[in-house]
């Protein structure tokens, strides 16, 4: 109907209001140009799932190498940044690209500290606080990074899209 908003509710016959059919919604949805699939693709449930296992494996990677002690705070700073990156890659499937960058930046900084606290145990090291300071600096520069380089990657592949 001209005017009705998209969503809207319509009137039943008694006069009561009831939610539009699923069916009807979609095809509003199709005509506006806003249609999504109800389920995700294999290939992009594939990416999806890709996504999350490189930043998981760095994170595990990151881990192992402190508790092996083969991590310097340079090396921890730049490894949470490339995990704060892959993150909000990650989260950004799922939710805002501003949430997912505040998220990610919570878990890079909370597997940095794992990361530290496995380094101290292996080493028995004392406290650094050049490691905590990487750990947060690096963090933060992934997330700074990420909003606009997944905005731009975004971008150009939307446009490469026929």
């Amino acid at each position: 109907m001209p005017g009705r908003r998209h969503g809207a509710r319509r009137r039943s016959a008694r006069g009561t209001v009831s939610p539009m059919s699923k069916k009807r919604r979609n095809n509003q949805q199709a005509a506006s140009g806003n249609a999504t699939s109800p389920t995700p693709s294999k290939a992009r449930k594939a990416v999806v799932v890709g996504r999350w296992g490189i930043a998981v494996a760095l994170a595990v990677v990151v881990v192992a190498a402190s508790g092996l002690g083969g991590l310097s705070a340079f090396a921890r700073g730049v490894a949470c940044a490339a995990l704060a990156f892959l993150l909000a890659n990650a989260l950004w499937q799922h939710m805002s690209l501003e949430r997912a960058g505040a998220l990610a930046f919570v878990c890079a900084v909370a597997v940095g500290i794992v990361s530290v606290l496995v380094g101290q145990a292996a080493l028995r090291s004392g406290f650094s606080p050049f490691d905590w300071a990487a750990v947060v600096a690096g963090a933060a520069i992934g997330t700074l990074v990420a909003r606009p380089m997944l905005r731009k990657i975004d971008r150009l592949s939307k446009s490469a899209v026929p």
